[in-house]
């Protein structure tokens, strides 16, 4: 056990809770990866943007936890890639629906939550701060590309 990472009460909770963050930040970006293909007008840089974050955080967590002494092996959902993949389907035809930044934003806030309750449940100190970093950068990028 690390008892530096977590007081022995709250490490299976900090574990469990960077774990699912992990699988919600590879779940997004696959996804965001899916619709980067067919992206078309403002929504392409933007969504280009949003996959480059989520590789960039997922190699970031993985090694925050690898530190902390956690396994970071675990990969994204299957019901996650389904559901992004019929979005991405349905991008086909015609390349990017106009709702398609919408529902991105709408999983971003999945991802934010994931961050706010991995943040309280982690006592680290550096692992705390690697994760506010990386949850603040989220916040500009959902901000600077608040009008596409």
């Amino acid at each position: 056990m690390n008892v530096a990472f977590a007081t022995e009460g709250t490490l299976e909770t900090a574990k469990g809770l960077l774990d699912r963050l992990l699988v919600r930040i590879i779940d997004t970006g696959n996804g965001v990866r899916m619709l980067v293909d067919g992206a078309d007008g403002d929504f392409a840089p933007a969504a280009r943007k949003f996959h480059d974050l989520h590789d960039d955080h997922a190699d970031r967590l993985r090694r925050l936890m690898s530190e902390a002494g956690l396994d970071p092996t675990r990969q994204g959902s299957f019901m996650t890639a389904l559901n992004w993949s019929v979005v991405a389907a349905r991008a086909l035809p015609s390349g990017t629906d106009d709702d398609a930044m919408p529902r991105l934003r709408e999983s971003e806030k999945h991802v934010l939550a994931a961050f706010d309750d991995a943040i309280g449940a982690v006592e680290h100190p550096s692992v705390r701060k690697g994760l506010r970093a990386m949850r603040d950068e989220l916040v500009s990028l959902l901000d600077r590309t608040a009008k596409v």
